[in-house]
């Protein structure tokens, strides 16, 4: 940079000065000088190049960004569920000796039935309790409020007559038949009948001429869990329990002549089928309610030593930003449940923890379920956060006053913990398919913009090679360097030359002093600095020696201001003189 760029077009092949300036040498008594010109304008995305990591915005300011990816993954185990098989009797016996007798005249201590005659209506009513037990529940399930059964899970309703075996009757109709279900049953789409809440109207029947037949059909849509009800228990599982009643009016019919004695009797049974018809298993597509599975994101470290430029990678720099910020987005559309976020930071340098941030400062950030996230985490409260490509508006944001803090001093990397209880499940309802991966990807930067306080310091490292083919035909006192260079860079720039020579090693006999260039002003405003390097030599031959020059330029801010791409530098009426007794050898 500075005068190297502009001796010897080094930074960038547009400023060659064997191209573009005045080789004319003056002599004199007090030694030889090269008047080389001027340079054009030395514009900073010439020095400091852009990569895919240094990076420019739109209005043309540095940022530095350095990112990362992780997948978010978590699952509830399936559970199991069933109900108890359930035959539910009459209150009382539906049709005995002592009812015959109303109907038919007893002779001889029996009543006969003659053959196809219908009985009278007889009303049979009965209740009895439904039982539904959910095991296998998980630690990850807190909460149970509503269980999904798998689409086509039925409650199937039938109807059978019992009777002594000397009894020869049948179904004839069915009236006004209700059966009444626990009210935790959501039950939908009815066959049979209708349904209006847990009630279960079915359509009368006639004509029936069977002893036993399907009456009507529903399928359950959930099971609800009232209250604590649905609170898991340390045997992790859950048990509800409801009644079943029946309600309605039975005509039966003889199928043939038969006699009924004291000890007969008919009787009529509700026989109900939930889940599977073998064992009345109910399987579970989701469930409804609280959940804290264990969510352990392995985060890649956000790697910065081995991907700086060159500007920033010397141990001296300091990074007095005013807001770096973190910006975290991923795609929830396909998550149901809301997420909890929070992480710990940690700047790491040769395998020690420097310094280490909490995110987000307080409380928890939010991960909004079925849609696409995006936080922020900055340092500047008053600005917000910084995004190079605009700040999405629909962001959750969330100011950490100590962010700089990992990066002021940049790092070898910084580590990202998210585990142990960093990423739950938010504390409301949600639902989720039992035994479902989900898994959502998220992607983070941490971006650097060059918009500074006081205390940034910068270091560039260059140099002026080829040098000895020209110096080793000169033998002189000493020699200087000078120029007037003109700064827009809101830094002010230090310039440190070291003497190399052509074995890469430095010259010990040969000392060349520090210069400072001051900073420009004002944004665009022009700042001029008259510039001398003297280059004092112990032994007049080391001018020969003399290969390489290496500049380290510490570029420092003394109040603030930003770093841009269209600012410059102009190095005016270079001038390159050898002192003393001057002796030539061009031979």
């Amino acid at each position: 940079m500075l005068l190297c760029a502009a001796l010897t077009g080094c930074v960038d092949d547009s400023y060659d000065l064997s191209k573009n300036v005045d080789m004319t040498m003056a002599l004199g008594t007090n030694g030889l000088q090269l008047n080389l010109g001027s340079t054009e304008k030395i514009m900073l995305n010439d020095i400091l190049e852009v990569d895919s990591h240094l990076k420019t915005d739109a209005t043309r300011m540095y940022y530095y960004v350095q990112g990362g990816t992780t997948q978010t993954n978590f699952q509830i185990k399936n559970v199991s569920s069933s109900f108890n098989a359930l035959h539910l009797l009459p209150e009382k016996i539906l049709l005995d000796y002592a009812t015959a007798t109303n109907f038919f005249s007893p002779i001889g201590g029996s009543v006969t039935i003659p053959a196809t005659s219908v009985l009278p209506t007889l009303p049979t009513k009965g209740k009895a309790s439904l039982k539904y037990t959910v095991k296998n529940l998980s630690s990850d399930i807190v909460q149970v409020k509503k269980i999904y059964p798998v689409d086509g899970t039925k409650v199937s309703l039938s109807l059978r007559l019992t009777q002594a075996t000397s009894m020869a009757l049948v179904f004839k109709s069915l009236k006004n038949f209700k059966v009444v279900l626990p009210d935790f049953l959501e039950l939908t789409n009815p066959q049979g009948g209708t349904i209006s809440g847990n009630v279960f109207t079915l359509t009368n029947r006639d004509n029936i001429g069977k002893t036993s037949l399907y009456i009507g059909e529903a399928t359950v849509r959930s099971v609800t869990l009232k209250g604590d009800k649905g609170k898991v228990n340390k045997q992790n599982q859950l048990l509800l329990s409801g009644d079943v009643s029946m309600n309605g009016d039975v005509i039966l019919q003889a199928t043939k002549m038969f006699k009924m004695t004291p000890e007969d009797k008919a009787d009529v049974v509700l026989d109900l089928v939930l889940g599977d018809k073998g064992d009345n298993t109910v399987h579970v597509s989701s469930v409804m309610g609280r959940f804290a599975p264990t969510i352990n994101p392995n985060v890649n470290n956000i790697q910065i030593a081995g991907n700086l430029p060159n500007f920033l990678q010397d141990k001296e720099v300091n990074i007095e930003v005013k807001n770096p910020t973190l910006k975290f987005t991923t795609n929830f559309t396909n998550i149901p449940a809301s997420l909890n976020l929070t992480a710990r930071l940690q700047s790491m340098t040769a395998g020690v923890a420097q310094n280490s941030v909490d995110l987000p400062g307080s409380g928890k950030a939010e991960l909004v379920k079925a849609q696409q996230n995006t936080l922020y985490f900055y340092q500047n409260a008053e600005a917000g956060p910084y995004d190079p490509a605009g700040v999405v508006k629909e962001s959750k944001q969330y100011q950490v006053s100590n962010l700089l803090s990992l990066v002021k001093k940049l790092p070898d990397y910084i580590s990202v913990n998210m585990k142990d209880g960093h990423l739950t499940l938010k504390d409301e309802d949600c639902t989720l398919k039992m035994g479902q991966t989900y898994s959502a990807a998220m992607d983070y930067d941490f971006i650097i913009p060059f918009s500074f306080d006081k205390g940034l310091r910068i270091v560039y490292n260059d140099s002026i090679d080829g040098m000895g083919k020209e110096l080793q035909k000169y033998r002189a006192d000493s020699a200087a360097i000078s120029a007037t260079i003109v700064n827009t860079i809101p830094l002010e720039l230090q310039l440190v030359v070291t003497p190399v020579d052509k074995y890469g090693k430095v010259i010990k006999s040969i000392h060349i002093n520090n210069a400072v260039v001051k900073a420009a002003e004002a944004a665009g405003q022009e700042k001029a600095t008259e510039v001398e390097l003297l280059i004092r030599l112990d032994n007049r031959n080391d001018l020969a020696r003399l290969d390489k020059l290496r500049f380290r330029i510490v570029g420092d801010a003394t109040k603030t201001g930003n770093l841009m791409s269209t600012e410059y530098l102009v190095v005016k009426d270079i001038r390159f003189k050898l002192k003393g007794q001057i002796e030539g050898n061009f031979n």
